[in-house]
């Protein structure tokens, strides 16, 4: 018959024995009230799992079970921790490519509007299908030169303008970090 299991009475016998020099009744209470973080402190990776501890403990407390489930439960956090930075870069990565996308988009608008404009100061004519859905629209045969210029400066100036409110977007998450 095992004797029985009686709570620590912190006779330091356990740290007395332990050949690396570790505090397995300061690790003992962090196992048990699964505080990993302390444990992971106190070196409870550096314990060899020898047992010397378990077997001078008066209280006769299963440490090296304690010892054994507890490294357990830190590496799983330090492979969850692992795997959700690994995640989160990922994350930041496709971000980034997003909005790379999203300027060099509005960057190729830019070029078209502004070649559009460029023909039209050429005195290029500029053809571009009527829409029949919006009855407020004149056709382009209907405007003036200068009507098409002012549209596609305020296209451009739109497009400039969306393209630094991305530039900008891209830029703040780096000064963050």
């Amino acid at each position: 018959m095992s004797n029985p299991v009686r709570d620590c009475i912190r006779c330091d016998f356990c740290a007395a024995v332990c050949p690396e020099q570790l505090q397995p009744q300061q690790l003992y209470a962090f196992s048990r009230f699964q505080q990993h973080e302390q444990a992971k402190q106190f070196d409870l990776l550096q314990c060899s799992e020898c047992g010397a501890c378990e077997t001078v403990c008066p209280s006769h407390l299963p440490l090296l079970d304690l010892f054994r489930a507890e490294k357990t439960a830190l590496h799983a956090q330090e492979q969850a921790d692992a795997e959700a930075t690994h995640w989160q870069q990922r994350f930041q990565r496709h971000q980034a490519r997003n909005q790379h996308e999203a300027i060099a988009q509005q960057e190729r608008k830019l070029q078209k509007l502004q070649a559009k404009g460029n023909d039209l100061a050429a005195g290029k004519a500029i053809s571009r299908p009527v829409q029949q859905a919006d009855p407020d629209t004149t056709p382009v045969n209907a405007k003036t030169p200068e009507q098409i210029q002012a549209e596609i400066a305020a296209a451009v100036a739109r497009t400039r303008a969306r393209k630094a409110a991305l530039q900008k977007q891209n830029e703040s998450p780096e000064k963050k970090s």
